[in-house]
């Protein structure tokens, strides 16, 4: 909540980022579009990964610069986890191309995402939120940007927004894929 003396109560007013304590500067359209895409492919079946069904595998990419643009990079989609036993989870690693050719020679990555799916099996879901391995896999920096790095929550309908410290804020996916136009 902005302090009285900031808020924004008639049209046209703004507030100066400078003012801001703090601020996440959400990626450009083209990657939030390329992030709501791997939302798409995640609940749909991919028999390639042994997802039948759809919902339950990993799929998520790196985003980043090259030559002064903001792009992602698609990762090659994480095996399926169709049997859900107890502590069982998805993975993916979101720094592998899934095409390989794709990748830029200038590309600098920036940060990554990937999707926790929606799969249930037997009452047990995958968990939405980020896990302490994506923490961990934040922490090194040089293989997975600076960050920060977001998991889409399609069961719970949350993007996370997090780096290597922890989580940093959270939205509702359907407003953050609506930003996506």
């Amino acid at each position: 909540m902005l302090p009285k003396e900031m808020a924004n109560d008639a049209v046209g007013e703004t507030t100066q980022l400078s003012e801001l304590s703090s601020v996440i500067r959400l990626p450009g359209i083209g990657v939030r579009t390329k992030m709501g895409d791997a939302v798409d492919r995640s609940n749909s079946p991919n028999p390639s990964v042994g997802d039948t069904e759809g919902g339950f595998h990993e799929e998520g990419g790196s985003y980043g610069l090259s030559r002064g643009n903001e792009i992602a990079i698609d990762a090659k989609p994480g095996r399926a986890n169709m049997e859900m036993t107890l502590d069982s989870k998805a993975q993916i690693n979101t720094t592998v191309p899934a095409d390989p050719s794709s990748v830029p020679s200038a590309y600098k990555i920036t940060g990554t995402y990937h999707v926790h799916p929606s799969g249930v099996r037997d009452g047990r879901g995958f968990q939405q939120v980020p896990s302490p391995g994506d923490y961990s896999a934040a922490r090194n920096k040089d293989i997975k940007g600076p960050g920060p790095h977001y998991v889409l929550g399609t069961r719970t309908n949350t993007v996370y927004i997090y780096n290597e410290k922890g989580p940093i804020s959270t939205l509702p996916l359907n407003s953050f894929r609506a930003l996506e136009k």
